[in-house]
């Protein structure tokens, strides 16, 4: 699902939004609109919970599961080889 997100760079703290992709990788590389520094963006810990989706659609399959997120309104980021040692994927700004 395509979302717009308010985030805060790292090293000059300027707070931007951006346009992405949020169901892919919880780990984006993009750069600061501010200062130009790469920033990490790590959304894994604000997908914690599943919640199930009713809809009521006649040719619905039933149920749907999908991932429930609590974000804070601005998110922090982290430098470039100062996070945790997880594959990360870089995407191009969808704005």
């Amino acid at each position: 699902m395509l979302e717009r997100l308010k985030l805060q760079c790292w090293n000059c703290q300027k707070v931007f939004e951006l346009t992405m992709e949020t169901n892919a990788d919880p780990r984006i590389i993009k750069a600061c609109v501010g200062c130009g520094e790469q920033v990490v963006i790590d959304l894994s810990p604000y997908q914690n919970s599943e919640v199930t989706m009713l809809k009521s659609e006649p040719q619905g399959d039933g149920p749907t599961k999908e991932a429930k997120t609590e974000r804070p309104d601005i998110i922090p980021t982290s430098a470039l080889g100062k996070e945790e040692s997880t594959p990360v994927k870089n995407v191009t700004d969808k704005t």
